[in-house]
């Protein structure tokens, strides 16, 4: 488990420092990004199929009383890694949107920006939805908080009319997920987390001794 949990986090470092020392200039980042979003809205592409198409999603990624909704989760295999995905690949999509000054490049990448949103809404991840729009209205706040007042308005609206969205939120009320969240899903990990913080409270339990397919293995 030591070894196990080790590579799981420190590969990203190693990741981390091979691309810094790969892209030597400006041009080169750049490019690097034009790529990125490339790949991205690709996924974003296949998870659209994917929903179009009618593709069955993996059971372990829908609650009983969520039989029949279609997931996205294109070629990253979980719908919650799609989410988590285009949640970091749609700030590029955007920025790179209003960096661009050709016509032809411009109009792609808003449809990047779109496809990639979409794929988002899609993935049905509410950890995803939650993070980016913490981190949307953060920002928002940073530069003007009547911002962050109209993207949390418009957040909620979004929510309540977007029928994927709703479906998704409203599921966590509804007594099946609270039953199976308990007995073998994040409210059960939140309240083992805590159980083993009581016994270790400074350290913890070391890397790669708990939570997920890592401290399983």
């Amino acid at each position: 488990a030591d070894l196990e949990g080790f590579r799981a986090v420190f590969e990203y470092v190693l990741l981390f420092f091979i691309g810094y020392y790969l892209i030597e200039d400006h041009r080169k980042a750049i490019q690097s990004l034009h790529l990125i979003s490339a790949v991205a809205t690709l996924a974003a592409l296949v998870g659209f199929a994917q929903v179009a198409l009618g593709v069955e999603t993996p059971s372990s990624w829908t609650d009983a009383a969520e039989q029949g909704i279609v997931r996205a989760f294109s070629f990253v295999v979980s719908p919650n890694v799609l989410g988590s995905y285009m949640a970091l690949m749609i700030p590029i999509a955007v920025g790179l949107f209003f960096y661009e000054r050709n016509v032809w490049l411009k109009g792609y990448y808003a449809l990047a920006s779109l496809l990639q949103l979409g794929a988002f809404v899609l993935s049905g991840s509410r950890g995803a939805w939650l993070a980016l729009l913490l981190s949307l209205l953060l920002i928002f706040a940073l530069i003007n908080w009547k911002w962050a007042l109209g993207g949390g308005v418009a957040a909620v609206l979004g929510g309540f009319l977007l029928p994927p969205i709703r479906s998704r939120i409203l599921n966590l009320l509804s007594p099946e997920y609270l039953e199976k969240s308990a007995s073998d899903g994040r409210i059960a990990r939140w309240l083992g987390a805590y159980h083993e913080m009581r016994f270790d409270p400074f350290f913890g339990r070391g890397i790669g001794h708990y939570g997920g397919a890592v401290g399983d293995r």
